[in-house]
């Protein structure tokens, strides 16, 4: 919840819930997990700005990430903007490549790299590694990157192996 609202409820890990507006200025934010508070704690958000919260951790030890959006679309008309976003605390640092080239490296748990603009591309490979594994953690063959389109990666745990969620934001 923020401010006192539900944002989302029901969810099921891992998923990524749905965008809401809400108010800017410093509210109390409310982590549920199974319907009992994991974490509860204040944060500000500026008018007018795009975040990303990421809740990552386990029942034990639940953590938020807030991530600055930047949902703009590209200014080159032929180009598409991917980004990673980690929110697996049990995996290193990941890198995302796309179509066998390096996108974003070295991105902890809770945080996001910045957007790469990339030509659009109607059958991309998208391939995300950890530093910590040597198996991929997530592999999508045949994407459709949309020139003029903003995407995410998600990388999320909660499972018994990281599962990626791709969405399109814009």
């Amino acid at each position: 919840s923020w401010g006192g609202s539900t944002i989302a409820g029901a969810l099921t890990a891992p998923i990524v819930g749905p965008y809401a507006l809400v108010e800017a200025g410093t509210q109390a934010i409310e982590l549920r997990v199974n319907g009992a508070a994991a974490l509860t704690e204040s944060h500000t958000l500026a008018a007018g700005a795009d975040y990303t919260l990421v809740a990552l951790g386990t029942v034990a030890v639940p953590s938020l990430a807030w991530v600055a959006d930047d949902n703009r679309l590209p200014s080159n008309t032929a180009r598409a903007k991917v980004r990673l976003v980690h929110g697996d605390a049990s995996l290193g640092a990941l890198t995302l490549s796309v179509d066998y080239a390096v996108a974003a490296s070295d991105v902890v748990a809770g945080s996001a790299s910045s957007f790469a603009a990339l030509a659009g591309n109607d059958s991309a490979r998208l391939d995300v590694s950890s530093a910590s594994s040597s198996d991929a953690v997530y592999t999508a063959t045949e994407v459709n990157l949309q020139a003029q389109g903003v995407y995410t990666l998600f990388v999320l745990g909660g499972n018994a192996a990281p599962t990626g969620v791709l969405r399109k934001d814009r």
